[in-house]
């Protein structure tokens, strides 16, 4: 425990810490320490400063970004152990990510040689054989409990046998419904015209991805939901359209559908 009464130096704290006096000037602009000053106008820091520096870099160490440091210690309820728990499952998800991209680029790896020499359409295959097994190790434990081994099996196979016309259909859909989202996100209000419009595309891209005879209202509404329950798929919103997209986007969908 730092010595109640004891005071250091920028430099002291600083060695102690680990951490550059740059550092803590710039800590000191974030309003995370608040050291005072001596007689010779020099920077006086004390335990709780010593104390805060602490959570601090603990925080840092997890991943947290300064940002949100910031937030969270300027508020006073803080559940400093919610939000811990909260960033472990956010850096979970990033793990299971970073997995599935270590496996295809260790998939690309082994295919190289053989990437100049494929025809377009074997190209493709291979696209399509690796975005299958990606969804699989990313999604697949969860959706297979959640939907069924058949349901997910299905999908996979109309996967399989799309078309390159439709994939790059699917593809300029998925665009699309970003750009509604986008758009709509920064509107006051929203017309019924356009939250229609977006739950319509959004359901023709499930459609064109789900095995026949899969889609009705309430397995859509059903996945929507889902959404918000997976900080994978929030991320996937959020990050292309803005805070809150994933939000909009299931009020919207449940909205137009119930």
């Amino acid at each position: 425990m730092p010595e109640t009464n004891k005071t250091y130096t920028a430099k002291e704290l600083a060695t102690l810490a680990g951490v550059s006096v740059r550092t803590l000037h710039y800590y000191e602009e974030r309003g995370l320490l608040h050291p005072t000053r001596d007689a010779n106008n020099w920077r006086r820091y004390n335990a709780q400063d010593l104390s805060a520096l602490r959570v601090v870099l603990a925080l840092r160490a997890c991943g947290l970004p300064l940002t949100n440091i910031v937030a969270l210690l300027d508020d006073p309820a803080l559940d400093m152990f919610a939000v811990l728990t909260e960033h472990r499952q956010h850096l979970l998800a990033q793990q299971t990510e970073l997995t599935t991209l270590l496996h295809t680029t260790e998939t690309l790896i082994e295919r190289w040689k053989d990437i100049h020499t494929m025809t377009d359409k074997e190209a493709f295959e291979l696209l399509k054989q690796q975005t299958i097994a990606q969804n699989e190790q990313q999604y697949g434990e969860e959706a297979r409990a959640r939907y069924g081994d058949a349901a997910i099996d299905a999908a996979n196979e109309k996967l399989a046998q799309m078309s390159q016309q439709t994939w790059e259909s699917a593809t300029e859909l998925e665009a699309a419904i970003k750009d509604k989202l986008r758009e709509l996100l920064a509107q006051d209000e929203i017309s019924d015209t356009d939250a229609h419009q977006l739950v319509d595309m959004h359901a023709q891209w499930l459609q064109m991805h789900w095995g026949e005879g899969a889609y009705s209202a309430q397995a859509h509404i059903g996945l929507a939901q889902g959404y918000l329950l997976d900080d994978r798929f929030v991320d996937y919103y959020d990050s292309a359209c803005g805070d809150g997209a994933t939000a909009l986007l299931v009020h919207l969908i449940e909205t137009a559908l119930m």
